[in-house]
């Protein structure tokens, strides 16, 4: 059996091992999200591959990310009368969270002493992976990087997005899943989704607003504060 097989085999074991145990465990830490990644992690460690031939070995996984992302629609669908009644608070708030998002993260990594490549490659964090990297090169940082941030932006939004939300009292669906979508793009739509269709449309649009801006926005702050 060729390496590739076994590293496309590895990624489904731990999404299903991830899965199985999140059904046995209902907890915000055992999302298969967060588990499987622990787990593809430790398994790149212990054979000493690297990124480039593990992505290589899971492209047909890649060619799945469209349609995932196009399913994610239905929930929109269902919900447009009540989007189209809450627009101008929907554009407000992710404007401002999203452009706040990323200036904050100029400046933290002004204050870390990153590099420019560096900040670039942070700033579109709360992009989906292929935006974020595209947003990336074309203010000059580095893509490979900026789909790193991506991914743990995700997942720090997945796990801290809620007990974030518990602890400053939020209990409007609606506004728990812009938020989730705005700071955790897919991954915190997809969390959205679990608190019924409301809230996974309102993380959609969160997670595609947020997408819009910072595509537009990354190379600006470039030319502002870089």
């Amino acid at each position: 059996m060729s390496k590739s097989v076994l590293l496309l085999s590895w990624t489904l074991i731990a999404y299903l091992a991830g899965l199985k145990l999140h059904r046995q465990i209902p907890h915000i830490l055992t999302s298969p999200v967060f588990t499987s990644t622990l787990l593809v992690i430790g398994g790149l460690w212990l054979t000493h591959t690297d990124y480039s031939t593990y992505r290589a070995a899971n492209a047909p996984l890649d060619q799945l990310l469209g349609p995932a992302q196009v399913a994610m629609a239905v929930p929109l669908y269902k919900g447009w009368t009540m989007l189209k009644r809450h627009l101008s608070f929907i554009l407000a708030g992710v404007s401002v969270g999203t452009i706040t998002g990323m200036v904050i993260a100029v400046f933290a990594g002004k204050l870390l002493h990153l590099n420019n490549e560096t900040i670039l490659s942070l700033v579109p964090k709360s992009a989906t992976t292929p935006i974020a990297m595209v947003a990336s090169h074309s203010a000059g940082g580095i893509p490979e990087l900026a789909a790193i941030f991506a991914v743990v932006t995700g997942i720090l939004g997945l796990v801290l997005g809620p007990v974030l939300l518990r602890w400053m009292g939020v209990q409007c669906h609606l506004a728990k899943g812009l938020a989730m979508g705005t700071a955790g793009q897919m991954i915190g739509a997809a969390r959205a989704s679990q608190w019924g269709d409301a809230s996974a449309a309102m993380g959609i649009v969160g997670m595609s607003l947020a997408a819009l801006l910072i595509g537009l926005v990354t190379p600006l702050l470039s030319h502002l504060f870089i």
